[in-house]
């Protein structure tokens, strides 16, 4: 009943068992799972501790990831037709999409870490009831698809390891290349399907926690812009709140502190409305400045897996249609909807921040614009006007892509292309 009540909540706000305070309870799986793989140094262990935990992160990846995709690149060298290219592709793929990811996240993990405590700075507190709202959906968001992304990723992985019970036969979970005959004896293959079972869920493990992590930071975000609409629309109705946002202990209250303690001077002057917008900007830059971040540092990330997951739906549909064993095309079909649900995740979070955005003219309406000086008026049009304009997530250089709902059409209709052209080739 408890998971029941949970997933509930989750999906239709049937009970309230988040903090929105604490917004980093969201993130507990996604932090677990980096910890447990090697890819979360202990923020404040020693640096012996540190180095000895990179060590251990660099054995996994060495022997579960890299000596793993290795095996799928040499089977690779041996494709002759159509066939074998989709049965080469659309797992290895994945795995050197992971390989770039990871390389990307272990480069950066100090700033990673620091963005991911950010999370927790009073500035993105709520402080109402419509702002809680709002936060409380941004976590709900992190949860679902840190939960959906993990469900059917380990069921896939869980799959593929029992299909060759299901299949009566001693076969590879996946296509690679071995040095020796895995067939020579029930003890080698044991080994073997052991070894790529393990491998498996480890990448399973990577792939989860590091897109997760992503999704949870973007949802974050979608969340304080939600936020900022809510505040658009109570504006001249109540006073700036500087004092209340203001946390010593927190680095970024820190270095926004004597702005902030000029909004009240800006009151006396101008008005509390005025004082108020001041507050808002600030806050609406300290959003940006987290959305900068955060495109910065998995920018080629979400690029790569955008253009990967083309290959990968176009392959794995390839694969479907040609195997004509069940539990093949089954194992198939399960992991066709995870690589669907993996660019999905992206793209819907980042339509989410696009939608908040497109509603801030309508909250703007709900503010006590009529009552307004002159001074407030005019820098709340000048305002208004730069804040309404469309606000996309945009990954990639010379090609950029927008994480909206039109991207992840855009994905499914061009895999779909290349799958009827290569199909055409293989009939």
């Amino acid at each position: 009943m408890a998971f029941l009540d949970t997933l509930l909540f989750r999906l239709f706000f049937w009970k309230n068992p988040w903090d929105p305070r604490n917004r980093l309870e969201s993130f507990k799986r996604q932090l677990t799972l980096l910890k447990w793989i090697g890819l979360w140094p202990p923020l404040e262990g020693t640096d012996r501790q540190r180095l000895l935990y990179r060590i251990y992160g660099w054995t996994l990846r060495i022997v579960f990831l890299y000596a793993f995709t290795l095996s799928q690149v040499l089977f690779f060298l041996n494709v002759q037709n159509v066939q074998d290219l989709a049965n080469a592709l659309y797992a290895l793929m994945t795995q050197l999409t992971l390989i770039v990811k990871l390389r990307i996240f272990c480069s950066k993990i100090d700033s990673i870490q620091v963005l991911v405590l950010r999370v927790r700075c009073s500035m993105f507190h709520p402080q109402c009831d419509a702002e809680t709202k709002e936060v409380l959906r941004a976590m709900n968001t992190t949860w679902f698809f840190g939960t959906l992304f993990h469900v059917v990723s380990f069921a896939t992985v869980t799959f593929w390891a029992i299909s060759p019970a299901l299949k009566r036969e001693f076969a590879l979970l996946l296509p690679s290349w071995f040095p020796f005959d895995y067939r020579q004896s029930v003890w080698v293959y044991g080994a073997v399907w052991f070894y790529q079972t393990f491998s498996l869920y480890i990448c399973a493990s990577l792939n989860v926690a590091t897109d997760t992590m992503i999704i949870g930071l973007i949802s974050h975000i979608g969340g304080q812009v939600g936020r900022l609409g809510v505040l658009f629309s109570k504006m001249g109705y109540v006073a700036s709140g500087a004092k209340r946002q203001i946390d010593l202990s927190c680095k970024i209250c820190n270095s926004l502190s004597p702005l902030l303690n000029n909004i009240e001077k800006l009151a006396k002057i101008h008005g509390e409305s005025y004082a108020y917008l001041i507050e808002l900007i600030l806050f609406h830059k300290e959003i940006l400045r987290f959305a900068y971040e955060v495109v910065d540092i998995f920018n080629v990330s979400i690029f790569s897996q955008i253009i990967a997951s083309v290959i990968i739906i176009c392959m794995t549909a390839l694969k479907v249609i040609s195997d004509r064993n069940v539990v093949s095309m089954i194992g198939n079909l399960i992991y066709l909807s995870t690589m669907i649900c993996q660019i999905l995740q992206f793209c819907y979070v980042g339509n989410d921040i696009s939608y908040s955005t497109g509603k801030f003219n309508e909250m703007a309406i709900f503010s006590n614009y009529p009552e307004f000086n002159k001074t407030t008026a005019r820098a709340f049009l000048i305002y208004l006007t730069k804040v309404i304009q469309p606000a996309d997530i945009k990954v990639g250089h010379v090609f950029k892509f927008s994480l909206t709902l039109s991207t992840f059409l855009w994905i499914l209709k061009t895999s779909y292309s290349y799958f009827a052209v290569l199909n055409s080739v293989r009939s």
